[in-house]
């Protein structure tokens, strides 16, 4: 947004900017509520070895990001709650 805006966004979509300090929250006590990611097959013959290597990698990077969020003080540790 460079100075220019507001948005909401997903912290996962902006993680790269908020951990480069190129955005910033405006209410840092506000938490939203937490979404869920979801990875669709159209039928279960289709979650092959490989679909459920890409949902692991998937995860783990997401946690990886989320853990770098609440390091930094973007996000509460509940977020990682399940």
């Amino acid at each position: 947004v460079a100075g220019k805006g507001l948005a909401v966004k997903s912290a996962l979509d902006i993680a790269d900017d908020l951990l480069n300090d190129r955005v910033v929250t405006l209410m840092p006590g506000y938490q939203h509520t937490c979404g869920e990611l979801w990875l669709i097959c159209p039928s279960r013959q289709s979650i092959t070895p490989a679909v459920r290597l890409l949902r692991d990698a998937c995860r783990e990077k997401a946690r990886t990001i989320i853990s770098q969020l609440i390091d930094k003080g973007v996000l509460e540790h509940s977020v990682l709650d399940d």
